[in-house]
């Protein structure tokens, strides 16, 4: 799975802190997601969507290994 968070975090010019707050999740959430050491939950997504101002499709795309 490929995440776009840091990507779009970093075109709204947001620090992790501040995404973090804006989504209400810890820094190491969106650090750890950024870095491809965790695979966040569904409703964790959706609070940074929210937080970034994105549809949450938009986070993430499937790799065919994750299908497997």
């Amino acid at each position: 799975m490929k995440f776009y968070i840091k990507e779009i975090r970093q075109k709204q010019r947001l620090s992790v802190r501040g995404l973090s707050k804006l989504a209400k999740v810890g820094k190491s959430t969106i650090s750890d997601t950024e870095n491809g050491k965790r695979v966040p939950c569904l409703i964790t997504l959706c609070k940074i969507a929210r937080a970034l101002n994105v549809d949450v499709t938009e986070l993430f795309e499937m790799e065919e290994k994750d299908f497997e």
